[in-house]
This record gives C-alpha cells, sequence and structure tokens, in this order.
C-alpha cells in the first residue's frame, strides 16, 4: 500500500440489503421490510433488519 492512500474497509455487497431492511424497518415497521425485500415470511426478513434498540429504549422509558 502506497503511503498516503487510505485503505478502504473491506465490505460485501450484502450489507447494502441489511441496511435498507434496517431502515425501513425503523421508520416503516418490520411487515413493510418484508414486503419490499420479498420475503414471505418475517422470521426471514429479522434476519436481514436489525431491531431498533432506540425505540425499545424509548418505550420503556415511557412506560416505565
Amino acid at each position: 500500500m502506497a503511503a498516503g492512500k487510505a485503505k478502504v474497509p473491506h465490505w460485501h455487497p450484502n450489507q447494502l440489503r441489511h441496511l435498507f431492511a434496517t431502515e425501513v424497518r425503523k421508520e416503516h415497521g418490520l411487515e413493510a421490510a418484508q414486503v419490499l425485500l420479498g420475503h414471505s415470511r418475517a422470521d426471514v426478513t429479522q434476519i436481514y433488519a436489525e431491531r431498533n434498540e432506540e425505540l425499545a429504549a424509548s418505550v420503556a422509558a415511557k412506560i416505565g
């Protein structure tokens, strides 16, 4: 590697699918992510779309 050049982090194109699924789930819910990803079952979508931990913390703070 030449001096002064930044190393590009390793990534995989499937990370884009995970990011998309997570953002859709965060903004519009699991069902929307499921439909947009073309999954027939929500449990498959949950593999791609990460849980919204901020939402969980917010709900817990509100309900105690």
